[in-house]
């Protein structure tokens, strides 16, 4: 938690693993999420066409999390866990939008509300948010850090995004901002 009484993403993402996924499972178990959560569901439409990558809508006390069926299995992994983020973290954002709709494109740097680009400071915020959120849910920075040290780091970057279910480009950002290197690119 910050000064400001505020939780902070990678906080909150924790303790979201703590309740839907105690033992760290990975990748992620998602279902646990729409098992408990009744009023959310995941559709894999091809959004593609349209540049996004994912959306989160609020219709009728009900969340649909949109995810482009078009992207590579690791990109659905990272949208599903980004949209999560919308939806535990800025849940009254997308209610009191006047579309009740929060959308992502393909650079994952939207969120804009159906409004025209560039992002308000607001908008810059919440993706940066749903980002860091994403990345703890389904890249534990314990977990990480666990499986870098049981491998001595000596493995591929591409080994543990393997591993994790995500790009290479994810696992790398991830392990440089845990300061993980590994003795092979």
């Amino acid at each position: 938690m910050n000064n400001d009484g505020f939780i902070l993403p990678a906080e909150k993402a924790k303790e979201i693993s703590s309740r839907y996924n105690p033992k760290t499972l990975i990748p992620f178990p998602f279902e646990r999420i729409l098992e408990a959560e009744k009023n959310i569901s995941i559709i894999y439409p091809d959004l593609l066409e349209q540049g996004v990558s994912g959306a989160i809508i609020y219709e009728n006390n009900f969340y649909k999390i949109l995810v482009s069926s078009s992207e590579t299995k690791e990109r659905q992994y990272f949208t599903l866990a980004h949209e999560m983020g919308h939806y535990f973290l800025h849940k009254n954002d997308i209610i009191t939008a006047t579309d009740k709709v929060l959308i992502d494109n393909q650079d994952n740097y939207a969120g804009a509300l159906f409004r025209a680009m560039p992002l308000s400071e607001a908008d810059r915020r919440r993706e940066t948010e749903a980002n860091e959120f994403a990345a703890e849910l389904i890249m534990p920075s314990d977990k990480v850090r666990e499986i870098w040290e049981e491998t001595d780091g000596k493995l591929s970057v591409e080994y543990y995004a393997k591993m994790f279910g995500v790009s290479i480009s994810a696992m790398a950002i991830k392990m440089e901002r845990l300061g993980l290197r590994t003795d092979r690119k």
